[in-house]
């Protein structure tokens, strides 16, 4: 099992990919705002973040940065589920690990996710 940091501005998405990766068994700490998802993941072992990009300040790219920049979460691997295409999110973000291009279906994001885990 591992802890997962899902972050998107949408409640919607965030309670979908609970239940998606919860139904794995993996643990999902769900959050709406990137502050809030920070300052949690400074405080807990998370080995694995799928963010949204498009979101209010940080977005999901620097929210990726500020976790990658940080000594206490600077081993969490990234995952952006997100509708911008991958050459965008790759060239604004070299460490990503996964691209999950919305809409992605279930089985999608849970094999992505076991790949990202175990790659």
């Amino acid at each position: 099992m591992f802890s997962i940091l899902a972050v998107d501005d949408d409640q919607d998405i965030v309670d979908l990919l609970a239940i998606l990766l919860e139904g794995a068994g993996h643990r999902v700490h769900g959050f709406t705002s990137s502050r809030d998802a920070l300052d949690f993941a400074r405080l807990h072992r998370i080995d694995a973040a799928i963010l949204d990009v498009n979101m209010p300040p940080p977005d999901g790219i620097e929210l990726a940065q500020l976790l990658q920049a940080d000594p206490r979460t600077c081993l969490v691997r990234i995952a952006f589920h997100t509708s911008w295409p991958e050459d965008i999110v790759r060239a604004a973000f070299e460490g990503t690990a996964l691209h999950l291009m919305k809409p992605a279906s279930g089985d999608t994001i849970v094999a992505g996710v076991e790949r990202l885990m175990h790659a």
